[in-house]
């Protein structure tokens, strides 16, 4: 399963990847990698604040990690902007009011 997410603010990405040992740059995507153990899962975050959840298949852990880890970005001011940690719909969610959305991975 893939669930994309919007955190609504940029990563800043320097101050992400100094702070935390889970996070680094994947130069391939042009994106944040994050090991996100805790939830056996990985989070891939570009620096517009939209990203998505591999390696989890299920859609509420996925969706706890993403609460965890922009919790944790937050807190150490790697978030831009007055709104940081502040969640925004996914417009592919067709006006749902859930801030996630899931997809079948294509094998």
């Amino acid at each position: 399963m893939l669930v994309s997410f919007s955190i609504g603010r940029a990563v800043i990405e320097d101050i992400a990847i100094r702070r935390f040992e889970d996070v680094s740059k994947d130069e391939r995507l042009g994106a944040l990698r994050i090991d996100a153990s805790l939830h056996r899962s990985t989070l891939i975050i570009y620096d517009n604040g939209r990203g998505v959840v591999i390696g989890q298949s299920s859609r509420r852990i996925a969706e706890m990690a993403v609460r965890h880890w922009v919790a944790q970005l937050d807190g150490e001011g790697a978030l831009a902007g007055e709104n940081a940690g502040k969640w925004h719909l996914d417009r592919a969610n067709n006006g749902s009011t859930y801030p996630f959305r899931s997809e079948q991975q294509v094998p």
